[in-house]
């Protein structure tokens, strides 16, 4: 992690790389366990769901969103061609694009998370409620992502948008609008 979180302006933070044989490094490309994809499996174990939760991928992208400063740092194969196009074409990644994916990947991790916390959360209540009850998580971890911009919120002068949990589907993203104004 030094090479990733040196602050490249400070004289204390390259002198410990240097005595400690370390470079600075300048990009971070993180493709996370794919725990979503595990626990969505019929009959997957316990002990699969465990392995498939990343512990060292997710701290390698929070130590390089933070040190965007200096750092650029990928979680979204739909982001290589940019970055390796940007970096052809002027021999680094700008301080805007940094910022950006440090964004993007500040969400992926909080999405990941999310996910994960819900999962415990929804194997822990089925293990407490008895069968039949209603089985309420006792926490509720929301990640959405943006599907659609409305016309308008509750009144005209508000924006407005339609949301869903990320990783879920939804029959409204399969609709198709025939005829009439547009949502809102």
């Amino acid at each position: 992690h030094g090479g990733i979180l040196a602050r490249r302006e400070l004289a204390e933070d390259m002198a410990v790389l240097a005595e400690s044989g370390m470079e600075p490094i300048d990009l971070v490309v993180v493709n996370l366990y794919p725990f979503e994809q595990t626990v969505a499996k019929p009959g997957v174990t316990w002990e699969e769901a465990i392995e498939q939760i990343d512990i060292g991928g997710p701290a390698m992208v929070r130590a390089a969103a933070k040190n965007h400063a200096h750092v650029a740092v990928v979680v979204d194969p739909a982001d290589y061609a940019g970055v390796i196009a940007e970096v052809r074409a002027g021999g680094s990644i700008s301080a805007a694009t940094r910022r950006s994916l440090a964004a993007r990947a500040f969400a992926r991790i909080a999405d990941y998370d999310a996910l994960i916390a819900t999962w415990f959360a929804a194997a822990e209540t089925a293990e407490t409620e008895p069968t039949g009850a209603a089985t309420l998580p006792a926490t509720l971890h929301l990640s959405l992502v943006k599907q659609q911009p409305l016309r308008y919120g509750e009144n005209p002068h508000q924006a407005g948008a339609r949301y869903l949990a990320v990783g879920q589907r939804s029959w409204w993203d399969a609709a198709t609008q025939h005829g009439g104004k547009e949502l809102s």
